[in-house]
């Protein structure tokens, strides 16, 4: 096992649960509300597959209508790939952004 002294040690803080230091979550999927906090305050969902739904139709169509192993095929799956991974990105990116605004309110303990 490696040490380094230089490290120094890791202790933490002991939090005792009050309301003042507490948020609870409440996860709400219903409409255009994706999060609720206790504070009273609604965190917006994102929708991004709903957006791009249409452009992924309409690519997969096209490519579902080309010859298996074709050139032009293989083509329009990349194109369809990139929406995918747009898709995915926003997503990511909208999930970090939310607990980072959570995590910025100073509360120590969250609760579902």
């Amino acid at each position: 096992m490696l040490e380094d002294s230089s490290v120094p040690e890791f202790t933490p803080d002991k939090v005792s649960p009050k309301w003042d230091n507490s948020i609870g979550l409440d996860a709400v999927l219903h409409e255009d509300v994706y999060l609720a906090t206790s504070l009273g305050e609604k965190l917006p969902s994102l929708k991004p597959l709903r957006k791009n739904q249409a452009k992924l139709d309409r690519i997969s169509k096209k490519r579902n209508k080309r010859k298996r192993g074709s050139n032009s095929r293989r083509k329009l799956a990349t194109n369809e790939a990139k929406p995918h991974q747009n898709i995915a990105r926003l997503s990511q990116d909208f999930h970090y952004k939310t607990a980072r605004k959570l995590v910025r309110t100073g509360a120590k303990l969250f609760f579902n």
